[in-house]
């Protein structure tokens, strides 16, 4: 869904504007509080998604070992074996 950003978005600018309004000479005077919403956004999401383990959601192709790999995630050898019992 991406409703959540429109909502972040609406609520900083709102801040901006806020601040603006309520201090007509300092053209800045609502970016201080509107970035630490911005933050404090990020901390709640990233602390929600530790907290309940929610990673990147997988694809079809995850699983399936990738042409240089093996099945069980090893390097693929295309020289041979390289163990030293077998060479001359």
């Amino acid at each position: 869904m991406q409703i959540g950003g429109a909502v972040v978005l609406a609520l900083v600018t709102a801040v901006v504007e806020a601040g603006q309004r309520a201090n007509v000479d300092d053209r800045l005077a609502g970016y201080g509080p509107s970035t630490a919403v911005i933050v404090a956004t990020v901390i709640v999401v990233l602390g929600t998604a530790v907290l309940t383990g929610t990673g990147p959601r997988a694809t079809a192709t995850d699983g399936a070992p990738s042409p240089d790999r093996t099945a069980s995630g090893r390097p693929a050898s295309t020289s041979g074996p390289s163990s030293p019992r077998n060479t001359p």
